[in-house]
C-alpha cells in the first residue's frame, strides 16, 4: 500500500486546484489515500458504503473539514447519480479520481460460483466505477485531472472466480478513458 500511495500522490502537483474524489474509502488503501490527500491540503470527496461505519467515523475524526464523506453503493445507479449531482453542485473542476472500490466474497472455481456473485462483483468492480468515471469526466477534463484505478493483480491471472474477470475489465478502463480524453491515468495492482 505505501508504494501505491506514493504512485498515486506523485500524480498530483500541489500547485494546482486541489479537488479530488476517492472511491471506496471505508478502509485500507482508499481510506489511507483520502486521509493523506486531506493532509496535503486537497478538498476530498470520499465515498463510503455506510456513513456510520467504523471507517467513516475514523475519517471524520482524523480529517479536516476539507474532506466530505458521501454515502454510495456502486450497485445503485440512484446513489451514483446523487453523488455526481452533489459533486457537480460543489465544484466545476476535479483534479483527480481514485477508483478503488472492490468486492469479492467468493473464491471458488467458476463452475462452483453462483452467477449472481459474478453479477454483483461486476456491478461493483466495473460498472459502478465506469458510471462514476463517465459522470466525472467533464470535471476532470476542465482541470486536466487524473484518473487512478486500483485493481487486483488477480486481474492479470487466470483464477476461476469472478475477481480476475472484473479486475481485468477494470484494468482496461483507464486505458480507454485516457485515450479518449487525453487525461493522465495510472493503474495500480494492489
Amino acid at each position: 500500500p505505501a508504494e501505491q500511495l506514493q504512485a498515486v500522490l506523485s500524480l498530483w502537483p500541489l500547485a494546482r486546484v486541489k479537488l479530488s474524489w476517492g472511491l471506496g474509502c471505508d478502509s485500507g488503501f482508499g481510506q489511507a489515500t483520502a486521509r493523506h490527500l486531506d493532509i496535503m491540503g486537497f478538498r476530498v470527496f470520499a465515498s463510503v458504503l455506510d456513513l456510520q461505519s467504523p471507517g467513516a467515523q475514523e475519517l471524520r475524526r482524523s480529517c479536516s473539514p476539507r474532506l466530505t464523506l458521501l454515502q454510495m453503493d456502486l450497485t445503485k445507479t440512484e446513489d451514483i447519480q446523487r453523488v455526481l449531482q452533489h459533486i457537480q453542485a460543489h465544484t466545476n473542476r476535479l483534479w483527480g479520481l481514485v477508483n478503488n472500490a472492490g468486492f469479492n466474497d467468493t473464491i471458488a472455481d467458476a463452475e462452483l460460483s453462483p452467477l449472481g456473485k459474478f453479477r454483483t462483483c461486476m456491478e461493483v468492480n466495473f460498472f459502478g466505477s465506469l458510471e462514476l468515471t463517465k459522470g466525472l469526466l467533464p470535471l476532470l477534463r476542465s482541470a486536466s485531472g487524473r484518473i487512478v484505478t486500483v485493481s487486483s493483480p488477480a486481474g492479470l491471472g487466470s483464477y476461476g472466480h469472478c475477481l480476475p474477470a472484473t479486475h481485468y475489465t477494470l484494468h482496461m478502463l483507464p486505458m480507454s478513458a485516457g485515450a479518449e480524453t487525453r487525461l493522465p491515468v495510472l493503474q495500480s495492482s494492489s
